[in-house]
């Protein structure tokens, strides 16, 4: 149960006054609650058609789903003994095509078909809002057939910074503010974990060494990094998390440890994209389910779910959806993949463009301008930390003599590096201005005060570099280089930043970044 401080929390953020009434004319899609399976039916049509309902209905399906959630410990415990199988779901991310591709392949919930969705309903896919309705919706109406895992984009600061605000400002306006707190609110009152059987142990990110289930069972649902945040690794032992920024890296002793602690067979989280939408790791003590296909691009990635069956048995089943268009070949969704991967990659090497530069010039002693490929490619593997097949890639990233195997490094930079002049910053600023363009607005949007998206809001430097290192995607950056951006983009010099200033700064830097890719539409290199 939750505790009293959450619910006394959210009392003003329910009230149904901050919202205003439903107009007399209105004749768009409605809901009447309590609600039904056949208007949930209708729900998914409704999505289907890209039609919306008024703001006030999702309020309403938002407090009825806080009313079921109220009730939820923090570690659900699910049984297969009456249903024989339960199917777990992975990272959905807005894709609703997904979500109704899962369901009809695999039956709607009923107490014979339970569901379990481990997390990350939203942000990143444009039908963000839909998805996370339509789960809620399924879980009312069939509130024994449903079951909600928090994942780690359940926060109201990812949100601002990966798409779910954006999307609720661009859909519903002047109402967007009060949802946005609404479902902000929601978050605190998602389970963090569940447990099938007594013997599989699921969450969304993962463990670490201090994961304690009887602790977790009585915790204030608040933020539980490890759980929320963890990847499985091949290193033995804990080790921090520095891709994400938070939670950590586990290694196979890790787990065989806590499942043996607990009495479990099996851990099942999410949270990392497969191409095949599933992974087996650490002797299969560990499944990782994803279920966003095309989650890069169109063909990068397979779907995946699993059904867990009464003897522990698990079985899973995938799939990629197309939304409605002609399916592509296989060697186009190839093509597709490889062409986001080089396009990753590209960017890649243009935040790391300086140390690049250096570490060349460095091997390049007699200033000829070339570096030995073997060289050129212990250097790339170096400073972006990837270790890829760089022989290979060469060909695409830059140009080589022949006869001699001598890299002409400048070439790297000449078809990939981004020309940044914004305010005339140095380009080591530049370059963490235009990494981090993502990160930046989502500390506007977390200070918006009504979550409009309209209010004009204005920063001092000093409370810019505060909001900054709030964001867990800042936590590698120094607070003088997130000052110095800060700088750069107080284009008036007065001491303010406001969100036209920091628009105007990146349609300067994308502008430059649109020039390149004009310019290089007529290479073969991608």
């Amino acid at each position: 149960a939750k505790s009293a401080n959450l619910n006394k929390r959210s009392e003003d953020v329910w009230e149904e006054s901050i919202l205003p009434s439903i107009a007399a004319n209105y004749q768009g899609p409605s809901l009447t609650f309590p609600l039904d399976m056949a208007q949930v039916n209708e729900m998914i049509i409704t999505f289907t058609q890209s039609k919306r309902y008024n703001a006030r209905y999702i309020f309403q399906l938002l407090n009825e789903a806080r009313q079921v959630l109220s009730g939820r410990p923090n570690i659900q415990r699910i049984s297969t003994s009456i249903s024989r199988q339960i199917t777990v779901v992975g990272d959905l991310h807005g894709h609703f095509t997904d979500l109704c591709a899962i369901l009809q392949k695999n039956g709607m919930p009923d107490v014979i078909n339970p569901y379990l969705f481990n997390g990350d309903f939203v942000d990143r896919g444009r039908l963000s809002l839909e998805t996370f309705v339509l789960l809620l919706a399924l879980m009312i109406v069939r509130p024994t057939a449903v079951y909600l895992n928090r994942g780690n984009h359940e926060d109201h600061y990812l949100n601002c910074q990966y798409g779910f605000i954006k999307e609720l400002q661009k859909k519903y306006r002047s109402s967007a503010g009060p949802l946005v707190r609404c479902f902000s609110d929601i978050y605190s009152y998602l389970p963090i974990a569940t447990i099938i059987d007594d013997h599989i142990f699921v969450c969304h990110g993962g463990i670490s060494d201090k994961t304690d289930i009887k602790i977790l069972d009585n915790f204030d649902r608040l933020s539980l990094q490890d759980l929320l945040w963890s990847d499985p690794n091949t290193m033995l032992g804990v080790s921090m998390n520095d891709q994400r920024g938070l939670g950590c890296f586990f290694g196979p002793d890790i787990s065989k440890e806590f499942l043996r602690k607990n009495g479990f067979k099996l851990l099942i989280r999410s949270h990392e994209c497969k191409p095949e939408g599933f992974e087996w790791t650490h002797g299969g003590a560990v499944l990782t389910i994803f279920s966003a296909s095309n989650y890069y691009t169109e063909g990068s990635n397979k779907g995946a779910y699993c059904r867990i069956l009464p003897d522990g048995s698990v079985e899973h089943f995938q799939y990629l959806s197309t939304g409605g268009k002609k399916q592509k070949t296989m060697l186009q969704r190839v093509n597709l993949a490889e062409e986001a991967a080089l396009t990753d990659l590209k960017q890649k090497i243009t935040t790391h463009s300086n140390e690049l530069n250096n570490e060349f010039r460095i091997a390049d002693q007699d200033g000829t301008g070339t570096i030995s490929l073997k060289k050129w490619c212990q250097i790339m593997e170096k400073v972006l930390n990837l270790k890829l097949p760089w022989r290979t890639l060469q060909p695409h990233l830059c140009k080589m003599i022949q006869d001699t195997y001598q890299v002409e490094y400048k070439t790297t930079f000449q078809k990939i590096m981004v020309s940044h002049t914004v305010a005339k910053a140095s380009s080591t600023v530049t370059e963490e201005l235009y990494k981090n363009r993502d990160t930046l607005e989502g500390i506007f949007r977390a200070i918006d005060k009504d979550q409009s998206g309209e209010s004009l809001c204005q920063l001092s430097i000093e409370e810019f570099v505060a909001a900054c290192c709030r964001l867990p995607n800042c936590r590698t950056l120094t607070e003088d280089s997130i000052a110095d951006m800060a700088r750069s983009i107080d284009l008036n010099k007065d001491g303010q930043i406001d969100f036209n200033e920091f628009l105007e700064t990146f349609r300067l830097v994308e502008c430059d970044h649109d020039r390149l890719s004009q310019r290089e539409g007529s290479s073969d290199i991608i």
